[in-house]
């Protein structure tokens, strides 16, 4: 199957990725909360800041659909002094990548009303875009309160510069990472162990045609048939293993424990087929309970084992 397909779905999501730079006010650290811990603060001042945007965001959802926000946060063990900054990033979809302005004043209120039990404030100090093509500081605190115009780079891009990197050479196999705990499900049930490459696949197209919305039958057999050739592509090495958090939710007043997946694994074979959908994995997030920090992957291509 040719990219035109895949390449028109992505056409239809608007995305914003952003690393936030924060002046802390006081020391603290991040331990593997840290993403629970983003989760809520930001959800609560954009509640206050945009309370559209919250709706978006952190409002029910539809059977079918996933949150249009993704977080970063720093890694695990990260510490700081006060005075010192860090930086935690946000990826945006569709009606949240359209507000910029709303996504500003909602880091801003965040910083004031404080993360965590110890309410530890922060001052926002810089906001960079990130895209396929680089980086690109859209607002500064030193400067004038005005944000820049993000980019309009697309995944299209990505794809493309994941396509080149096969241009010349087979690669023997690709390695994956997942750089935060992987929630990945099959037939309902977390994966305990590495994915298979069409399992991977078929997660990430789930997610991909969730973020497009409405959309037609010969494009999901399209993109299907893309799917199918994933099947040749094998495993050959795994070395992840299978971890929970536990996360605490003041909404439904309880806890509960979220499986997930950490380390790293590789496929081999047909690679060229399989790095279309790496490179969106790296831009959309691969699995669900992005919003809590999960999903996070990077990978690399290698001659031999």
């Amino acid at each position: 199957m040719s990219l035109d397909t895949l390449f028109a779905l992505c056409r239809r999501i608007d995305l914003l990725s952003l690393e936030c730079r924060v002046q802390m006010h006081d020391a603290g650290f991040m331990d593997e909360q840290a993403g629970n811990l983003l989760h809520g603060s930001l959800g609560w001042a954009m509640k206050e800041a945009a309370p559209r945007l919250w709706q978006d965001a952190y409002g029910p959802l539809e059977q079918g659909a996933v949150r249009p926000l993704s977080i970063h946060p720093p890694e695990s063990g990260c510490q700081w002094r006060k005075g010192e900054s860090i930086t935690f990033g946000v990826t945006l979809f569709n009606a949240l990548a359209r507000d910029l302005n709303g996504v500003k004043w909602s880091l801003q209120r965040m910083g004031e009303r404080g993360w965590g039990q110890q309410r530890i404030g922060f001052t926002l100090q810089e906001i960079t875009q990130r895209t396929p093509l680089g980086k690109r500081l859209i607002w500064s605190q030193q400067g004038p309160d005005r944000l820049l115009s993000p980019l309009n780079d697309s995944l299209e891009e990505a794809i493309l510069a994941a396509a080149a990197l096969c241009s010349e050479d087979q690669p023997a196999f690709v390695q994956l990472r997942a750089r935060t705990r992987l929630h990945i499900k099959d037939a309902g049930s977390p994966v305990t162990s590495a994915p298979s490459a069409l399992l991977l696949g078929r997660t990430l197209c789930r997610r991909l045609l969730a973020l497009v919305g409405p959309h037609s039958e010969r494009e999901r057999q399209a993109v299907q048939q893309h799917l199918n050739e994933l099947e040749k592509i094998q495993l050959c090495w795994d070395h992840t293993q299978n971890d929970h958090l536990t996360r605490y939710s003041a909404r439904q007043q309880q806890r509960h424990r979220i499986e997930g997946l950490k380390g790293l694994w590789a496929y081999q074979g047909d690679i060229q087929r399989l790095l279309p959908w790496l490179a969106l994995g790296e831009w959309i997030q691969l699995g669900n309970k992005t919003s809590f920090g999960f999903g996070a992957i990077d990978w690399q291509l290698a001659c031999s084992n």
